[in-house]
């Protein structure tokens, strides 16, 4: 018959399929945010640039494919994520933020996008979207609405949440050692 020894990897798998659930369902999924152009010695300041978004998922990253103001809308929702906020709040939040309003400038000119209310809903939609990619990339069965949820209010108002953990990695304007992303 089969020995121990033959069943190691399998319920080393599984365990670690668990775990993963674990988290997910305690609403740790991980992101990975790239912020550009930030001054060395600074972080989240004026002037830089959101690049990029990454799922991070069993050792590997999914970069999710969204245009620049989707990465501001997930860069701030992820920032954000204590409480749920109305497309109001959320425009409201990025049009007042100096981090968003001069959003890469500090890379030879201001890139500024603004966020407007009216928008939040498509952008939203996007983002369900290109989250579904990457958990489909990751073989990871979440539906994209666990992740940045969409709930009614007890008015006529909708709410989003991104419930998830988000580190932010910054790259330096003028390092010499710049590395391009993966």
């Amino acid at each position: 018959m089969f020995g121990n020894d033959s069943f190691g990897p399998v319920i080393e798998a599984v365990d670690l399929l668990r775990a993963e659930l674990r988290e997910i369902n305690r609403g740790r999924l991980h992101f990975r945010i790239v912020h550009r152009f930030r001054q060395p010695g600074v972080d989240c300041a004026p002037g830089e640039e959101v690049i990029a978004v990454f799922l991070v998922s069993r050792g590997r990253e999914y970069q999710l494919l969204i245009s620049p103001a989707q990465l501001l809308l997930a860069d701030f929702l992820m920032r954000n994520s204590q409480c749920a906020q109305t497309a109001s709040q959320i425009a409201a939040g990025i049009h007042d933020n100096s981090f968003y309003s001069e959003h890469g400038r500090n890379g030879g000119g201001q890139r500024v996008r603004r966020v407007l209310r009216t928008e939040v809903k498509e952008y939203v939609k996007r983002l369900h979207r290109a989250l579904t990619l990457a958990f489909t990339d990751a073989r990871l069965r979440i539906d994209p609405r666990d992740v940045l949820e969409v709930k009614e209010s007890v008015s006529n108002h909708v709410l989003y949440r991104w419930r998830a953990v988000a580190d932010i990695e910054h790259i330096d304007s003028t390092a010499k050692n710049l590395q391009p992303l993966p």
